[in-house]
């Protein structure tokens, strides 16, 4: 009896899951209404093995969205940058790459690069107190990054966001989180190194 429970809640899970990321895929205004889901709820779809790391989606602003996947130019250029960071600052900042992190107004994001505390306890998600800095490698992703993502990180108080924009060779920096928005931003051309705040005498090579 137990199993046929469990399958039938993957059964209906699976369903609702399809029915929310073929929404987002959706084009706007035409009527569909969408299930809102809890950071809460969204753990326990985890924890139940009703999704996991093939299903490729993450938590925003209470939806459950699918990640599209990583063209060859994102993925080099991510473990290129993720490399360098780890060289550089290993002993000072824990370095996560694509790993989820806890927006408290129902979001688990999982943003390409996260600088966050060494002293993050082990035993939790880290939140947006424990996060120096958040990168996202932008191709196919720009408008989602630079719109959706964006709104979710200064939302919830990430103190810089950057996206390393593919299509143009250009940083894009974001610092002041200001309600939906950031009161700074500026763009730096031409792969040019640049400091985040938590560490303004060391620049970063993100090109």
């Amino acid at each position: 009896m137990r199993s046929v429970t469990r399958a039938a809640a993957i059964v209906f899970s699976g369903a609702i899951l399809t029915g929310m990321t073929a929404f987002m895929e959706q084009p706007k205004g035409i009527g569909l209404e969408t299930m809102r889901f809890s950071g809460e709820r969204y753990d326990e779809l985890w924890a139940r093995g009703l999704l996991t790391s093939d299903d490729r989606v993450e938590l925003l602003d209470g939806q459950i969205v699918r990640k599209p996947e990583m063209n060859p130019r994102h993925l080099y250029s991510l473990s290129d940058l993720h490399t360098r960071l780890l060289l550089q600052f290993h002993t000072r900042v824990r370095v996560l790459n694509q790993s989820t992190i806890f927006l408290p107004q129902d979001g688990r994001p999982d943003p390409d690069i996260a600088l966050i505390r060494s002293g993050t306890p082990r035993d939790r998600l880290p939140l947006p107190e424990d996060i120096h800095l958040l990168v996202e490698v932008s191709d196919s992703t720009l408008a989602r990054d630079r719109e959706t993502k964006l709104a979710l990180y200064a939302r919830d108080n990430i103190t810089e966001y950057w996206t390393v924009n593919l299509e143009q060779n250009q940083l894009e920096v974001y610092r002041e989180p200001d309600g939906t928005r950031y009161a700074t931003s500026f763009t730096v051309k031409d792969g040019a190194a640049t400091a985040c705040l938590a560490f303004p005498n060391d620049p970063i090579d993100w090109g």
